[in-house]
C-alpha cells in the first residue's frame, strides 16, 4: 500500500495545532487562496480573514484565521493521526502524509461554546475536510449539534468522536457528541498495552464502535514539544488516521462507508466484548485491504458452553460475603459468562480464583455480557464482597465456555 497516495483532509476541532511544529509543519493543510492573496484581506469570501491553516472560532462571533494551539491538545491529536515520517524527528502518524486542517474552538483551559463548535464543523465541510476528528465532548444533547453532524454526514463527511473519559456505559447514559445517532459518527473507546478497556474509558455494546490505543500515548505537543498522555481523545486520532488512509486510497467512499469498512475490519479481542459494538480494535491494514478478522480461537465466545448458574441478590446485601463454585468436569480452561453484572466500582466486587487458589481476575462495576479472563483447569471459586453503603443489582452467571 503506497503511502505516497495517502492524502486526505483531516480536520480536528480541538485547542487548535501547533503549525510550526517541525512534526506538523510539513502536513498542513493550507487555504491556497489566503496563502497566495492579501494579507488582512478575506480572499475567498468565507467570512475569515487569512484563515491559512484553518479558524479560531474561541470568540465564535468573531471568528480569526489563527488555529494556533495555546493549550497542547489540539496537537497531540495531530501527531497521532499525521505527524510526518520518514523524516528523523520525533513521532510518526498513522497516515504521515495527511493534510491537517487546524479548527480551533477549545481555548487554553479546554473551555469552549456550541456556537464555536456549531461553526467548526460547517467550516471544515465547506472548506473541504474528509474526516473530522473530534476528541472534545460534553453538555447534554443538542439538536443543533446535531443537526451539524448531519450535514456533515450528508456531505460524505465522517465524524469521528470520542466515547468520553467517565468511565461510562453510554447506552445507559449518553455522552455527546459521540452517541449522536447519525451514519457518518464513529465513537471511539480507549484500550490499554494489555488488550483491555482502560480504566477511565465510555462504553457501550451498541453505542460505542471500536476500541484503539488511549494509554501513555507519546505525541506532539504545543510549542514544539512531546508528551505522553492518555484518554479516549488520544484513541480517536488513531481511528481518524485510518479514515484519512482509506479516504485517501479509495477516494470514492462517503464518511459512512468509511465508518463502516472500519468497524466491518476492527479485530476482535476479550477484552472489549460486551464493551463496544464490534469487539475489537481498529486496524489500519485490515481496513485497507478489506479483510475481515477470523473467529479468535482464543475467545471463549467461540468455545463450547455448559449451563451454570450462580447469582447474588438483586440488590445484593451490604456486607456482602459470598462464595460460588463452578465446574466444567474434563476441561483443560473454563471461562465465566456474566450475563448481568453491576456493582459500587472499586468498592464491590468479584474476584476469579483458579482450583490452585490463584487469583485471576478482580471484577469491579459495570460488566454486562461478557466472559471472565480465561480460568486454568476445569473450576473456579467466584468471591463476592461489597460494603456497606451503595447497592447494586450485583450479577448472573448464565453458562461456562470450555475447552
Amino acid at each position: 500500500m503506497s503511502q505516497t497516495i495517502s492524502i486526505a483532509s483531516t480536520k480536528l476541532p480541538d485547542t487548535g495545532i501547533d503549525y510550526n511544529h517541525p512534526d506538523l509543519k510539513d502536513n498542513l493543510w493550507t487555504n491556497e487562496a489566503e496563502l497566495n492573496g492579501q494579507p488582512g484581506v478575506d480572499d475567498d469570501n468565507n467570512g475569515i480573514v487569512d484563515d491559512i491553516y484553518g479558524a479560531n472560532f474561541v470568540k465564535a462571533e468573531k471568528p480569526t484565521g489563527n488555529p494556533i494551539d495555546d493549550h497542547g491538545h489540539g496537537s497531540h491529536c495531530s501527531g497521532t493521526i499525521g505527524a510526518k515520517g520518514d523524516d528523523g524527528k520525533g513521532i510518526v502518524g498513522v497516515n504521515w502524509n495527511v493534510r491537517l486542517m487546524g479548527v480551533k474552538f477549545l481555548s487554553a483551559d479546554g473551555s469552549g461554546s456550541l456556537e464555536g463548535a456549531l461553526k467548526g464543523i460547517d467550516y471544515a465541510v465547506k472548506m473541504g475536510a474528509k474526516i473530522l476528528s473530534n476528541s472534545w465532548g460534553g453538555g447534554g444533547y443538542s439538536e443543533t449539534l446535531k443537526q451539524a453532524i448531519q450535514r456533515a454526514n450528508d456531505a460524505g463527511v465522517l465524524f469521528v468522536a470520542a466515547a468520553g473519559n467517565e468511565s461510562n456505559d453510554n447506552d445507559a447514559n449518553p455522552t455527546y457528541p459521540a452517541t449522536y445517532d447519525i451514519p457518518n459518527v464513529l465513537s471511539v473507546a480507549a484500550i490499554d498495552d494489555s488488550g483491555r478497556l482502560a480504566s477511565f474509558s465510555n462504553y457501550g455494546k451498541s453505542k460505542v464502535h471500536v476500541g484503539a490505543p488511549g494509554v501513555n500515548i507519546y505525541s506532539s505537543i504545543k510549542n514544539g514539544g512531546y508528551d505522553s498522555w492518555s484518554g479516549t481523545s488520544m484513541a480517536t486520532p488513531h481511528v481518524s488516521g485510518i479514515a484519512g488512509l482509506l479516504a485517501a486510497n479509495e477516494p470514492g467512499l462517503t464518511g459512512q462507508q468509511i465508518k463502516e469498512r472500519i468497524m466491518a475490519t476492527a479485530v476482535p479481542i476479550p477484552g472489549l466484548r460486551g464493551k463496544v459494538r464490534t469487539m475489537g480494535v481498529a486496524n489500519a491494514y485490515a481496513a485497507l485491504t478489506n479483510t475481515i478478522a477470523p473467529p479468535d480461537v482464543n475467545d471463549p465466545v467461540n468455545w463450547q458452553t455448559v449451563p451454570a448458574s450462580a447469582s447474588t441478590a438483586h440488590p445484593y446485601a451490604s456486607k456482602s460475603n459470598q462464595t460460588f463454585e463452578v465446574r466444567a468436569p474434563g476441561a483443560k480452561q473454563i471461562a465465566i459468562y456474566f450475563a448481568k453484572f453491576d456493582t459500587e466500582r472499586d468498592y464491590d466486587k468479584v474476584e476469579i480464583y483458579d482450583s490452585t487458589g490463584k487469583l485471576v481476575q478482580t471484577i469491579s462495576g459495570k460488566a454486562d455480557d461478557t466472559f471472565s479472563s480465561i480460568i486454568e483447569g476445569d473450576s473456579a471459586k467466584i468471591v463476592f464482597t461489597s460494603d456497606d453503603s451503595v447497592n447494586r443489582y450485583g450479577f448472573d452467571i448464565t453458562k461456562i465456555a470450555f475447552r
